[in-house]
């Protein structure tokens, strides 16, 4: 558990070091108050974004050997050795329906 501040402005969640939000630039309030987050279970399908923290499932993402952020575009860091990773989204990605007459 880290102890954190949340931003009175945008309620994005900084680390105690830093004195200004690093979404919006607001500086932090004399009043803001730290805050505990407990880690999420682990799905190792869902990737949380380094940059703007949006919580991005690999098995919505085309097959891709860089994958990138659904919201800001940044490079997720995501474990490419992972059989099942790979497997499931290369099956998700080719039960996208197609449109059309046949």
């Amino acid at each position: 558990l880290a102890s954190q501040w949340s931003c009175g402005v945008c309620t994005y969640i900084q680390p105690s070091a830093n004195s200004t939000c690093t979404m919006c630039g607001s500086k932090r309030s004399n009043s803001a108050k730290p805050v505990t987050v407990a880690p999420e279970p682990q799905d190792k399908f869902k990737v949380p974004c380094h940059v703007c923290t949006f919580i991005n499932d690999l098995r919505s993402m085309p097959k891709s050997s860089t994958y990138r952020c659904e919201i800001c575009g940044e490079t997720l860091k995501v474990p490419t050795n992972d059989k099942e990773l790979r497997t499931s989204r290369s099956a998700a990605s080719s039960s996208t329906p197609t449109t059309g007459n046949s």
